[in-house]
């Protein structure tokens, strides 16, 4: 284990100190967590992944809801969801969705599994790193969570309408979404990499290392690759800034056709009406579903909104090297980090009603191309902010200012 620890919001190097169990490391720059130690991480881990496994094979196999309507059944599984969305013609639409609610936990919870698994046993494979890097990687695009909330607001929605029954497959979702949670808190990164990277000397003077992105390790700053990962270094994120920029103008560019065309088109008795996403929020006021009405406001409106205001902001204000609110613009950043993300609540819901409604001639609910344009600004500023480095804006503060 390195002597040392370098902040991954800030970049100010850390001597690592010795704690207790459920103590925590925070930074004295910026005071976010450094690192954490938890009580026995790996057997832990291991419980909750394995039990997270099983339940996200039950979960594609039992349906989440059903809508009874017409003296007919009308069942919601995960894969009917995504079958909806595909044959209303958006396929790329619907492969986002099969990729968030699917793909992506699935190998998050295999990968982080394998490699919890080396590190109890000791293997110092290139395999259990690969997986490792890979099933940390995939945290921010796995959204079961995201995709439960969106079952919940149309069930809500619907339960107004028609009869609906809460089948065991939402329940089985609930439960891998806390295993996966559970595991994610006690699995701490470094318990496993010092059990599966390499075997590497500490660098013998910290202000001369450079931070792993991919496993922390404080490395020799003429080393191209980390000794410990092998994953390539570098001293920043290659062109943050530009790249931001790129991702975060084509998202605010997306939002405009994403609030224009239609999210959903209501078909009822041969009448047909596009619902757009403003439009759809002032239907649940208009129904009453007050808690619906901002849960919808706020992930579809107010959420991207602020991220990509909040994102200019932060990016404006590093290329100033301004050295103003420094703190408070590193919280800011990690808040748009983990709220963006949750917008994706109501392009999960419209796949929902999707698969659930639909009664030629009586009733049906198909996505409309607003949908998959507003997925588009999701995706997109999530990568604007994961190309932001919130590390420049403390060495450009320290540059012009002389301070750090």
């Amino acid at each position: 284990m390195s002597s040392y620890v370098a902040c991954h919001d800030c970049g100010a190097v850390h001597r690592r100190e010795p704690l207790a169990p459920g103590r925590k490391a925070r930074c004295r720059r910026c005071g976010s967590t450094l690192y954490r130690r938890r009580h026995d991480p790996l057997n832990r881990g291991i419980a909750f992944l394995s039990a997270a496994l099983v339940l996200w094979l039950l979960v594609h196999v039992l349906p989440l809801l059903t809508l009874r309507l017409d003296g007919a059944a009308h069942t919601a599984t995960l894969h009917a969801a995504v079958r909806a969305i595909a044959d209303a013609g958006l396929w790329p639409l619907a492969l986002m969705v099969l990729a968030f609610v699917s793909l992506v936990p699935g190998t998050k919870i295999l990968s982080s599994l394998i490699a919890a698994i080396a590190a109890r046993q000791g293997w110092r494979h290139p395999i259990a790193r690969l997986a490792f890097t890979l099933g940390q990687r995939q945290t921010p695009w796995a959204m079961l969570e995201i995709f439960l909330l969106g079952l919940i607001v149309a069930y809500v929605k619907l339960a107004a309408l028609a009869r609906v029954e809460l089948e065991a497959g939402l329940v089985l979702l609930a439960l891998t979404i806390l295993c996966i949670a559970a595991a994610d808190a006690v699995l701490e990164p470094e318990a496993v990499w010092s059990r599966i990277g390499r075997p590497t000397p500490p660098v013998p003077a910290p202000d001369r290392g450079v931070a792993c992105h991919t496993c922390h390790w404080l490395a020799p700053a003429v080393a191209r690759r980390c000794p410990r990962c092998n994953a390539t270094l570098h001293h920043r994120k290659a062109r943050s800034l530009q790249r931001s920029w790129a991702f975060l103008i084509a998202a605010a560019v997306l939002y405009i056709p994403a609030n224009l065309y239609p999210m959903m088109i209501i078909s009822q008795l041969g009448r047909t009406d596009p619902t757009t996403i403003l439009g759809g929020v002032v239907d649940l006021f208009a129904a009453q579903l007050y808690g619906i009405a901002v849960i919808v406001f706020v992930a579809s409106i107010l959420v991207p909104v602020a991220k990509i205001v909040g994102l200019a902001w932060l990016l404006i204000a590093t290329q100033r090297r301004s050295a103003d609110s420094l703190r408070s613009r590193t919280r800011a950043y990690a808040a748009i980090e983990f709220v963006g993300r949750w917008s994706m609540v109501d392009v999960f819901m419209v796949a929902i009603l999707a698969s659930l409604v639909n009664v030629p001639g009586l009733l049906s609910i198909e996505p409309g191309i607003g949908a998959f344009a507003f997925a588009s600004v999701v995706i997109l500023t999530m990568f604007a902010s994961a190309s932001y480095d919130p590390r420049l804006a403390w060495d450009g503060a320290t540059v012009r200012h002389g301070h750090g």
